[in-house]
């Protein structure tokens, strides 16, 4: 089990500044979407590896290995955007962001969480599973600290192992180190795997501190 992260400086106090502190939008061998899409539906952000290939991407602070990928939903699913995509349709992330905030806000308010709990009935870590393709966005939402904040408290850890499987922990206690063994194990199993990293979010945002190494006891 993991027993320790390495935590990192680099923080944002706001979802706006958050998104300044970003990277740049990153270029790779993405996926091509093609030029006849049907336009846009819901735009959102899917936290990805970074091992994906996206074209229009921001990083994470703190995170090598996850990146905010900005998506689409048309009548197949949902694409990333290519910069080609992006551009035709004249966006840019001052654009992008309310909107992809919005998605995430009316994810949260929807989703109905699994609560679990030791034999005295406290709760350790919260369960958010879903087949909403823009789920892992509900962490640029501020809304999840006021979701979960009574349960959790005000400084929540996230691993995203799965796009359709979102961890939360209360970030005091210990309890994700606890169970890190097992998150691994999902981490490796799941169909649509996105980081081991640990992300902390609290009143000012969500900053990447760490990661759960795979081949820790």
């Amino acid at each position: 089990m993991a027993t320790g992260f390495q935590y990192q400086s680099t923080a944002f106090r706001t979802l706006t500044l958050a998104f300044a502190l970003f990277a740049g939008v990153s270029t790779a061998s993405a996926q091509d979407a093609g030029d006849q899409d049907e336009p846009a539906r819901r735009m959102g952000i899917i936290i990805g590896g970074a091992f994906e290939g996206a074209e229009v991407t921001r990083t994470p602070a703190g995170s090598q290995k996850t990146l905010l990928i900005a998506s689409y939903e048309w009548d197949y699913g949902v694409r990333y955007f290519t910069e080609k995509t992006w551009t035709d349709r004249g966006l840019d992330w001052s654009k992008f962001l309310p909107a992809a905030q919005k998605v995430a806000d009316d994810i949260l308010e929807e989703i109905e969480p699994e609560f679990a709990r030791d034999s005295r009935g406290i709760i350790e870590y919260v369960i958010l599973h879903s087949e909403d393709p823009f789920l892992s966005s509900v962490l640029i939402s501020p809304k999840l600290t006021e979701k979960f904040g009574e349960s959790l408290g005000d400084r929540i850890q996230a691993i995203v192992v799965d796009r359709q499987m979102i961890y939360l922990f209360p970030a005091t206690g210990g309890k994700l180190q606890e169970f890190g063994r097992s998150l691994v194990d999902a981490f490796q199993q799941a169909k649509l795997p996105v980081s081991l990293e640990v992300f902390l979010i609290n009143e000012s945002g969500a900053r990447v501190v760490g990661e759960l190494g795979q081949g820790d006891e």
